[in-house]
């Protein structure tokens, strides 16, 4: 028999060796490839250009984001440049383009930019203290109140004066889907000046029920952890657990994600994604920056979670989406 001098005897030291040898040449060239591969990232960047909204503040906003470019600029170890913008139009047109790699969004911006040219991936989403990513509109009656929507017709709900998004466009979209249009129900609108307002105006029936909006995580009975059925319950002014009951909620309005654009490289998406999801522990106060009232710190986050926020849009007609990413 004529022996394969190519062939590995187990038995011998040349096998051995020879399996060694191979083993290394294979680490030692994977490991070159992957140097390679993450210096031409940041050599093809150049500058990591990083998209804020300023409003009429370009300067303020540069210098209020200093630590967030700062802690950035020394994890992804490649210059990092705060382009700011007057509005969240204007941003979302500078990362469809290209003209920024990064932006800080709303819900909103990143859903309208995303749908008009699928080149975006959001990466991670600041959370409300417990871990919560988003907001629910929810409405709240006295415990022996309504129970269903239905109950609502023809009767007087609260709003707090200073209403939002959540508890304007986006609760009265998700409350047709669910089949009770405000309007037609012949629902009256009762402004509220304070939480305590709010209680009062339940406690002695003039308004039925409350629309607020709330994170739906935490203890129930305790109102849940935030929002003003929370704020009420941890008030001096608290009714008894149980004597508020929740009748109605949204869909989930996610938090505002920290999104790229989709071609940056891989790599590229994993060190700006792990700088995120450890700011908050490493270092708080440039997590505060764009954060100061959500701390639980960064979560990652996917496309899938924004489709309420895809159906509330397709709802809207174009001057109208406009209206709601810049209020006046």
């Amino acid at each position: 028999m004529v022996r394969n001098p190519f062939r590995i005897n187990s038995r011998s030291g040349y096998g051995s060796s020879y399996l060694f040898l191979t083993v290394a040449f294979a680490v030692f060239f994977a490991t070159v490839f992957s140097s390679i591969a993450q210096s031409n990232w940041r050599d093809d960047i150049g500058t990591f250009r990083v998209g804020i909204l300023a409003g009429n503040d370009s300067a303020g906003a540069i210098r209020r984001a200093e630590l967030f470019r700062e802690a950035m600029n020394t994890h992804l170890d490649v210059p990092v440049e705060l382009i700011p913008f007057g509005d969240l139009s204007t941003l979302i047109q500078a990362q469809v383009s290209g003209r920024v790699e990064y932006a800080i969004h709303s819900a909103l911006s990143f859903t309208v930019a995303s749908a008009s040219c699928e080149c975006l991936v959001p990466l991670a989403v600041p959370t409300f203290s417990g871990g919560a990513k988003g907001t629910h509109a929810v409405i709240f009656a006295l415990s022996d109140g309504p129970r269903t929507l239905s109950d609502l017709e023809n009767q007087t709900i609260g709003i707090l004066v200073k209403e939002d998004f959540v508890t304007g466009t986006f609760a009265e979209i998700e409350l047709k889907q669910s089949g009770f249009d405000l309007r037609t129900a012949g629902v009256a609108v009762l402004k509220l000046n304070s939480d305590g307002d709010a209680l009062e105006a339940l406690q002695k029936g003039t308004v039925k029920a409350v629309l607020d909006w709330s994170t739906l995580s935490g203890d129930a009975g305790q109102g849940f952890s935030h929002g003003l059925f929370a704020r009420i319950m941890a008030s001096e002014a608290a009714p008894d657990v149980g004597t508020l009951r929740l009748i109605w909620q949204s869909d989930m309005l996610p938090n505002g994600p920290h999104a790229v654009r989709r071609n940056l490289a891989s790599e590229a998406k994993k060190k700006v994604q792990d700088f995120l999801l450890s700011l908050e522990t490493k270092n708080p106060a440039a997590y505060d920056v764009f954060n100061p009232r959500l701390g639980g710190g960064f979560l990652p986050v996917q496309l899938s979670e924004y489709k309420a926020v895809r159906d509330l849009l397709s709802d809207l007609q174009e001057d109208q989406q406009t209206e709601v990413l810049n209020p006046q």
